[in-house]
């Protein structure tokens, strides 16, 4: 993502050659809502109130879902790429859109507070895990609504952050910001310290076995 035309839109280089095409124009898009389709061609983004589809290589776009009036930010692909969720925030109500790739189905699943970083399970895709705000942060539901729930019950005086799934592992992790950063089995919830650290923003491999992560006052590197 880049402002480099004032307005938030969707770029790609080439790591050989050093060629930059824009990938999207008009309507600026949500800047952290791209995510890459399964078939290595699509993107999907989210622009105001609706999901689009964009053909990396013809830049052609299809418009996905829309839901009037309201807001759509970060999305996610089911590891299949049969489905799509994004958050999103209206007028009247808060909280995830799920729709089918092909835009022949979607529903709203409601939440009372703000959304934000909906990820389909790596193995499971009937399962969603998102973050709330204000605290408790960790929760889940099933694609079709049914199974709400808060992982972890926590109040303002952890600082819970950057949760994300362990590579295909299927356990999520996260920071408990300055102080750690902990692994969460998705079956049991049980929670373990991988490392006493002032842990930022992390990025799991996909084996799950290693866990790059910056740092954020003090900044360490």
């Amino acid at each position: 993502t880049s402002y480099r035309t004032g307005e938030a839109q969707l770029f790609e280089i080439s790591l050989a050659s050093g060629e930059l095409r824009q990938l999207t124009r008009g309507e600026p898009i949500h800047p952290y809502s791209p995510a890459l389709h399964p078939d290595g061609r699509t993107l999907v983004v989210t622009r105001g109130a609706a999901l689009w589809a964009v053909d990396r290589a013809s830049l052609e776009e299809r418009r996905i879902f829309q839901c009037a009036g309201a807001q759509l930010g970060e999305c996610s692909i089911s590891a299949d790429g049969e489905w799509l969720t994004a958050a999103f925030a209206g007028l009247a109500a808060r909280g995830l859109i799920v729709s089918r790739f092909d835009g022949t189905a979607s529903q709203i699943i409601p939440f009372p507070r703000t959304v934000i970083h909906p990820q389909f399970h790596p193995l499971e895709p009937t399962w969603i895990a998102f973050s709330g705000d204000p605290a408790p942060r960790m929760y889940r539901v099933r694609r079709d609504g049914t199974g709400m729930e808060c992982l972890y019950q926590h109040g303002n005086d952890e600082f819970l952050v950057h949760e994300t799934f362990l590579g295909r592992t299927g356990d999520l992790v996260f920071t408990i910001w300055p102080r750690a950063l902990c692994r969460m089995d998705w079956t049991t919830r049980e929670i373990r310290t991988i490392t006493e650290y002032n842990a930022w923003h992390i990025a799991p491999d996909r084996a799950g076995r290693r866990v790059l992560c910056g740092t954020n006052h003090p900044d360490e590197g």
